[in-house]
């Protein structure tokens, strides 16, 4: 997992919100995301600075702004090497995502950032959890933005294997298929308990990732295991166990010759 790295807002000629790599906006700092902003083309005239509007307006609903600034560092990741270099010197990788570049097709937001080629629901998931933006203050009050990744989503899936042995699949995504991994699926056998996870009543209200079940500590130790074993790098991993029933196999594309059920929830690196 990258560690977080923290951005400042910043203004080029009044015209656009910026997100920059240096507190002061120096000259040899880099524009990480930048949109035309039309609240702050009128500052000068109105007497204000750009502070002043970042203290008066845009705390007011930040995510309105760190929303586009978001869009803005994928699109300039994929397409500004001054942007992809810079992050990735810092540890902070993304995948390059595709987009489509007819110029009607780009989003009506005014970031000028065109629409994902792949327009898929499973890609859609994946690439709305890279990463976030949050806004955040200084011992002086002064605002910063954090962007941190998130963790990745993954497909576990419970196989009732009755001829021999039920088992758990981790299946990953491949951002280079821009697919769900066909090959390095992790395998783990139950012994001892159901297979299934436990069913679980949550409020919708306070449910925003529609969780439905929760394995137990046994099975999510047993799958870590089994990741593990599979890291090259010695990488440790933590399975959340908390997940969200999809469907089952095949219903997701899946074939096993065996009754299964689908469930997507995170994979931590510690």
């Amino acid at each position: 997992m990258s560690n977080p790295i923290d951005l400042y807002l910043a203004t080029s000629l009044y015209e656009t919100l910026a997100l920059s790599t240096s507190p002061n906006n120096s000259p040899d700092s880099v524009h990480i995301a930048s949109y035309g902003c039309g609240e702050i083309y009128d500052l000068e005239e109105e007497g204000r600075t750009f502070k002043d509007w970042v203290k008066e307006d845009f705390i007011k609903n930040p995510n309105e702004y760190l929303n586009m600034l978001w869009n803005s560092i994928l699109y300039g990741y994929a397409t500004d090497t001054r942007v992809y270099n810079w992050l990735n010197e810092r540890g902070f990788s993304l995948p390059v995502l595709r987009y489509d570049e007819d110029k009607y097709l780009r989003q009506p937001d005014g970031t000028g950032v065109p629409y994902l080629a792949n327009d898929t629901q499973d890609y859609a998931r994946q690439v709305d959890r890279l990463f976030d933006l949050t806004l955040l203050f200084d011992k002086e009050g002064n605002p910063f933005v954090r962007m941190e990744r998130r963790p990745a989503i993954c497909r576990f899936i419970a196989v009732d294997d009755q001829r021999n042995l039920p088992y758990w699949l981790i299946q990953q995504w491949d951002w280079s298929t821009e697919d769900w991994a066909k090959h390095g699926t992790v395998r783990s056998e139950v012994f001892g308990e159901p297979l299934e996870p436990h069913r679980l009543q949550v409020p919708e209200d306070g449910n925003p990732e529609g969780i439905t079940h929760r394995l137990t500590g046994l099975r999510a130790r047993e799958l870590e295991e089994a990741l593990d074993g599979l890291s090259l790098d010695g990488t440790k991993h933590m399975v959340f166990p908390y997940l969200r029933y999809v469907g089952n196999g095949a219903q997701c594309g899946l074939n096993l010759n065996h009754p299964s059920s689908v469930y997507e929830g995170e994979i931590r690196y510690v």
